[in-house]
């Protein structure tokens, strides 16, 4: 399904169907597991290794990312413009098609934990795109309130954190534990690309931001881009 159609099929009823069915079938698959099950530990077992309660969970997972992305969108970046939505759908189609390419390079390593960190690095991937779209935009803006700027510095020094975190958490598990060596090759190049690209993003930012603080036109402002 290409990005274009994929917009036109998701709508917000959709969405909030999509949600509502989840958390259901989510409460629903605890329910179960605590019902039949014992003792807490038996059920935890019982939904760790069977493959349809960790789908069930996994989904609910995707539902709270979903509503913990919306959250944050609407506290950094306000509404999204129609491009970005777009901008959004595109790249994320492009990330998931080059993932599943990967999972056929890493097959082996395929598990609960490369679902987590491929959401998680989907996640950022979005926030990231969007802070760049958004620094980008500022000088085709007549006026910039401060309100932008302080939700730029919020969401800048955010990611920068969330990137070296998880630069850190990957390898830690690389080079100390040792533990999936080639997925984890995948994720820990991806984390610090992200961070490569933030830091580029803060630059043209701060960039930008002299350009806009001159009285005159920034002409050798195209050395340092």
């Amino acid at each position: 399904m290409p990005p274009s159609t994929f917009m036109s099929w998701v709508t917000r009823p959709r969405i909030y169907a999509y949600s509502i069915l989840s958390t259901f079938a989510a409460l629903a698959t605890v329910g179960i597991a605590f019902t039949e099950r014992s003792n807490f530990y038996a059920a935890v077992v019982f939904l760790g290794r069977s493959n349809g309660c960790l789908l069930m969970l996994l989904n609910f997972l995707l539902v709270i990312a979903l509503v913990a992305g919306r959250i944050l969108q609407l506290l950094y970046f306000g509404q999204l413009r129609r491009s970005e939505i777009e901008l959004v759908c595109e790249r994320s189609w492009y990330s998931l098609v080059s993932t599943l390419l990967a999972v056929s390079i890493f097959r082996d390593d395929f598990s609960v934990s490369f679902v987590i960190l491929f959401g998680t690095l989907l996640f950022l991937k979005i926030f990231h795109w969007l802070s760049a779209e958004r620094v980008a935009s500022i000088m085709q803006s007549p006026s910039v309130p401060r309100i932008f700027h302080a939700r730029m510095i919020s969401i800048l020094s955010t990611l920068f954190v969330a990137d070296l975190i998880l630069v850190g958490f990957s390898l830690q598990i690389l080079l100390v534990k040792k533990i999936k060596i080639g997925m984890m090759v995948l994720f820990t190049s991806e984390f610090i690309i992200l961070t490569a690209l933030l830091c580029n993003t803060v630059a043209q930012y701060i960039l930008n931001c002299i350009d806009m603080a001159r009285e005159e036109p920034w002409e050798a402002k195209s050395l340092y881009v």
